[in-house]
């Protein structure tokens, strides 16, 4: 079922303990399909954003303290089970609204962990998510965010599913845990007939660098983003500064310079090209 907004592209699987808005806008994940393996993932919601969170509207001094840039990155997500009625007290939106925002697909209902098990046997590959063709079940995850309200809090798991699938789709799935081989029941050799399909596209062919690095310097202050007195430098008394090439640059390695009193000046990265990189010497 559909949570948000048809892509292309595969997929990592993030090994690191942050919640799904810091890996969403993780630049690392530009144009892959990101997967959790974390059941309900949307019970905390999403925090309030900015109207915009270019770098270039970005206050230096009030970086958002949830998110690693200044986008959602990934080309799609996939998840177990989504849990559309958020509780938190940070929380401003659902999951799923901010996808759609962003215009980035999403799906749930799927075996994430055996998935994860077969990139992890056979390898990061190209895949796609895909929209089925009958428009009441693509527009899945509005019917269910909608239907969220008639679902009672002692529901378990499965019944939230099949409640929420029910709601969606006008038929009684209640206690029926079977999944047919294509939306329209067809043999699963004809899957696809049911499908939008999409061509594939290859992350690998595109320039990921330009399309994550910021494209203006930026100066970030010890003052401003950390409330921490500048270290100086001990011989010509200057703020110490350090010069980064963004090439897919965190919010949060921004932070633990300045956090340190260290001026951070984040530039494009076509700065490679003004500041050529001379290569390391031969290793014996």
């Amino acid at each position: 079922m559909s949570l948000a907004a048809e892509c292309p592209r595969f997929a990592p699987v993030p090994p690191g303990m942050v919640g799904y808005p810091e890996s969403l806008t993780d630049p690392s994940y530009s144009s892959q399909i990101l997967i959790l393996t974390y059941p309900i993932i949307g019970s905390y919601g999403v925090p309030a954003r900015p109207a915009s969170l270019a770098p270039a509207d970005v206050n230096p001094g009030s970086l958002p303290a949830e998110f690693e840039s200044s986008k959602i990155h990934v080309a799609a997500l996939i998840v177990g089970s989504y849990n559309p009625a958020f509780s938190h007290h940070l929380a401003k939106s659902s999951l799923g609204q901010w996808l759609k925002e962003e215009n980035v697909p999403a799906i749930w209902g799927v075996d994430t962990r055996a998935l994860t098990k077969r990139l992890r046997e056979k390898g990061v590959t190209l895949g796609r998510v895909l929209a089925r063709k009958d428009s009441s079940l693509a527009n899945g995850g509005a019917a269910a965010e909608a239907a969220v309200p008639a679902v009672k809090p002692s529901s378990g798991l499965a019944k939230l599913g099949d409640k929420l699938l029910s709601a969606v789709t006008g038929e009684d799935h209640t206690g029926s845990r079977s999944r047919s081989a294509s939306p329209s029941g067809a043999p699963a050799a004809d899957w696809r007939t049911g499908y939008e399909l999409v061509p594939f596209a290859d992350p690998n062919a595109t320039n990921l660098v330009a399309k994550v690095s910021v494209t203006e310097p930026i100066l970030y202050t010890p003052q401003a983003v950390s409330g921490v007195a500048p270290s100086v430098h001990p011989r010509e008394g200057r703020p110490m500064r350090v010069l980064a090439l963004d090439v897919g640059m965190k919010y949060n390695q921004i932070r633990c310079f300045t956090q340190r009193g260290i001026e951070v000046k984040v530039l494009p990265w076509v700065s490679l090209r003004v500041f050529p990189i001379p290569p390391a010497p031969p290793v014996a």
